[in-house]
């Protein structure tokens, strides 16, 4: 019995989609978010994205782009 058959390069395609479907839904809620609290024109104490360190916040703000993008693309 091979316990490695199959297992060297495994479809890792049903999780990736997946997780890429879980981080976006967090995106789209996250902006979600930060749109009604700008509309508001209120700063939660403390303010989460202040909270977030630079590498997090440029990750955040390129993933909204990219968000944004995709839904105009979406038909």
């Amino acid at each position: 019995m091979d316990f490695y058959a199959g297992r060297r390069d495994p479809d890792h395609t049903p999780w990736l989609c997946s997780f890429c479907q879980v981080i976006r839904q967090a995106v789209v809620d996250l902006a979600t978010r930060a749109e009604g609290l700008q509309a508001r024109q209120e700063r939660p104490d403390p303010h989460p994205w202040e909270g977030l360190d630079r590498r997090s916040q440029q990750l955040l703000t390129r993933m909204r782009a990219r968000v944004a993008v995709a839904s105009l693309c979406v038909v």
